[in-house]
Formats: C-alpha cells, structure tokens, sequence
C-alpha cells in the first residue's frame, strides 16, 4: 500500500496526531542530544496542555510517532526519542499516558529501552526494569 492511500485511512486526529509528530521529532532528538533526559523533561513539564476533541490513544500514538520519525530525514529515531515525542503529544492532548524508561543486564552489559504505557499500571512483564516513570494526568 502506498505512503499516500496509508494516510488517507487516517482520521482527521490522527492525521493531525502524526503531522505534529513529524515537527516535533527533531525538536524531541536535538533536545536529548544538546542537553540531556533531564533538561529535555523539565521544558516538557513546563509546556502548556490542551485538551483536544478527538484525541489519540497511547496504543496508536506509538505507531503514528514510529512512522514519523522513519519518514523524516536525518534522524535517528531511537526508542527515547520517539517515546519522548509521544509522551510530549499525549501530555499536550490532555491523554493519560506515561513514559518509562527500563533497564537490564545482558552479560556485562546494562541495556536500556523506552516506550509508552496507556497509564501507570503495573510494570509489563518484560526484561526491563522501570528507572523511570513520568506521568501524564489530564
């Protein structure tokens, strides 16, 4: 199926979910990069909510922010990122949704991983050990 007859099957929100995904991506990857998880959260929290009509759920977000990031140029697109990027759009929407960010040991390696829960349920019986959470409350 073509990119074209793909984004005709969208609603309008989630036409408007993954365009806004596309903007913010770079934002999302120069932040991280120039000034750490940290610094990147702090301006996220501080960052004004609206509540939109017709909002997307967590579960399609992750792939509606997976297709924006591949469809950019010159990005990276690591799970942290995209994540950060999801996690910016619901907290902006008013969806509930929360950021985790998991480690684990693989030998003498400590692996990392990040992703986005609906809500602040259990830990999902993965590898990973949450180290953080960050929730979005409408």
């Amino acid at each position: 199926m073509q990119f074209i007859d793909k984004v005709a099957q969208l609603t309008a929100a989630e036409r408007i979910f993954a365009a806004r995904a596309w903007l913010l991506a770079p934002v999302v990857e120069a932040s991280l990069y120039a000034t750490g998880l940290d610094t990147t959260m702090r301006w996220i929290e501080r960052a004004p909510r609206r509540r939109r009509a017709a909002a997307v759920d967590p579960i399609r977000g992750e792939g509606l922010v997976g297709t924006a990031f591949r469809y950019h140029p010159l990005l990276r697109g690591t799970c942290l990122a995209r994540s950060v990027a999801q996690y910016v759009l619901h907290r902006s929407d008013g969806t509930r949704a929360t950021l985790v960010v998991g480690v684990r040991r693989q030998g003498a390696d400590l692996k990392a991983h990040s992703w986005v829960e609906p809500t602040a349920s259990a830990p999902p019986d993965g590898p990973y050990e949450p180290i953080l959470r960050a929730e979005s409350v409408p």
